[in-house]
């Protein structure tokens, strides 16, 4: 399996969001908001990116906490891709966003957003109501 990508913070991610996103783009409002920045430094933690079979799904990211993100070993990062799917998993510290918070990642930040620009890319071979990770 390829590396995961380099290690950025979340916020110089909300920093360049809206240089990626400039104004006028489609649904701009959902992908330069501190959910976004969230859901695409997840996303670059756990290595969801082209050329790895890893997936994100939103428990990726409201799971996520101050310190689990503060660990930028790929040991530590790979834990807790592998982890993280578990009910009874939870990484040290306060989290970032409660459980009810999948949606507006699921249908604003990744569907409404991220994927209608073409900046991540949606499985389809997965049915709608599974958990498994798709983005």
């Amino acid at each position: 399996m390829p590396d995961l990508p380099p290690y950025i913070s979340r916020d110089e991610i909300l920093e360049r969001l809206p240089l990626i996103f400039p104004a006028g783009t489609s649904q701009r409002n959902y992908c330069i908001r501190e959910l976004s920045a969230s859901t695409i430094f997840t996303m670059l933690y756990i290595g969801a990116v082209e050329g790895r079979d890893v997936c994100l799904g939103p428990v990726h990211v409201y799971r996520m906490t101050d310190e689990q993100a503060m660990s930028k070993d790929a040991e530590d990062r790979n834990h807790y891709v592998s982890e993280v799917l578990g009910r009874k998993y939870q990484p040290t510290g306060k989290r970032w966003y409660a459980d009810n918070t999948r949606e507006p990642i699921r249908d604003e930040t990744l569907r409404e957003g991220l994927v209608r620009v073409g900046a991540v890319l949606a499985r389809q071979d997965i049915a709608t109501t599974s958990s498994t990770p798709r983005y």
